[in-house]
């Protein structure tokens, strides 16, 4: 974070620390009192529209002019995302409505005549729904955690945004089903090759699986798994070289479900998320035991364009 987003992150629970105390109803001074009006000015005129690890104050509700119900809502972007795997996918940020995202691939372009008309090639043209989901944490933060130093403040959140976002690539590099609450992962309904671990073959098999469908024909990237990794290093460390796996880029991805390992195209995930991620501090709801609850949602979506180009191997332990 650069200073001016350490400077309104410490504002923010500035505020958390300030109403964590066993009291509602707080008597401020003229200072402090002109210090918050201060503050309800300069948040009403800040842009919603603000760059990832900003912040915008609203405060919620007044009594009267000396107390304040201090719930805090913070948006960030997240289309600044330094998050290595949702860098190197087709992401759509800030969306505002259900869309359907359109999948265009080789068969979908024709020679023509010079001088004809272009036909719409339609029936090679696919496209897949996507919907928000919302994905949410909670933490509770003792006051003697919120009294560390301001430096503290800015890793607390990055912590929990973080772990937003390491939840969602878990559940995109998984088999779950779908439900009322969640996508499905990208590996749902696709049949993986049973491979084991230990086995002469392995690394052959890997090979095998490499040129095997769609994908032969296009650029591709491994993404392995923590076990799946240690079953390759087993069989033959040389199978990693010079920052490749059998000479293809490879992502080591300990969120994915253990024991998988893909080989796909990766320009072919597709995730979506709408409006902004939201942080709300709450200092009032469990102020009597000296806590302060910091909610963060955000909506999200994903799926992949074609699964017919997945390879998917899963790495099992081999029999005694």
């Amino acid at each position: 974070m650069n200073n001016k987003e350490k400077k309104n992150t410490r504002n923010l629970l500035d505020v958390a620390r300030r109403f964590s105390v066993k009291d509602k109803k707080l008597e401020l001074s003229k200072a402090e009192q002109a210090e918050q009006d201060e503050m309800r000015k300069q948040a009403q005129t800040m842009n919603a529209s603000i760059n990832f690890g900003s912040f915008v104050m609203d405060t919620r509700a007044m009594m009267n002019p000396k107390t304040i119900i201090p719930i805090e809502r913070v948006e960030t972007k997240s289309d600044e995302t330094t998050d290595t795997f949702l860098q190197k996918i087709t992401f759509y940020s800030n969306m505002k409505n259900s869309f359907k995202a359109p999948y265009y691939d080789e068969n979908s372009c024709e020679w023509h005549q010079v001088g004809s008309g272009i036909t719409a090639n339609t029936d090679t043209i696919t496209s897949k729904q996507l919907e928000p989901h919302r994905l949410c944490t909670t933490i509770e933060l003792s006051k003697n955690i919120l009294n560390q130093t301001t430096d503290f403040d800015a890793e607390v959140q990055d912590i929990v945004i973080r772990a937003i976002y390491n939840k969602l690539v878990g559940t995109m590099l998984s088999d779950d089903a779908e439900t009322d609450d969640k996508p499905k992962g990208v590996f749902n309904g696709i049949s993986a090759t049973t491979l084991t671990m230990g086995s002469d073959s392995l690394i052959s098999d890997l090979t095998d699986l490499q040129y095997s469908g769609d994908t032969s024909k296009m650029q591709c990237v491994w993404i392995i798994s923590p076990k799946a990794r240690q079953a390759i290093l087993k069989a033959n460390p040389l199978a990693f070289s010079n920052g490749k796996f059998l000479d293809s880029e490879y992502i080591f991805e300990p969120r994915m479900e253990d024991g998988l390992i893909a080989y796909l195209p990766l320009d072919l995930f597709v995730c979506a998320q709408w409006a902004l991620m939201t942080i709300t501090t709450d200092a009032i709801t469990k102020a009597v035991e000296g806590k302060t609850i910091i909610n963060i949602e955000a909506y999200f979506d994903f799926d992949f364009m074609d699964s017919e180009k997945i390879q998917l191997a899963e790495i099992g332990e081999a029999e005694d």
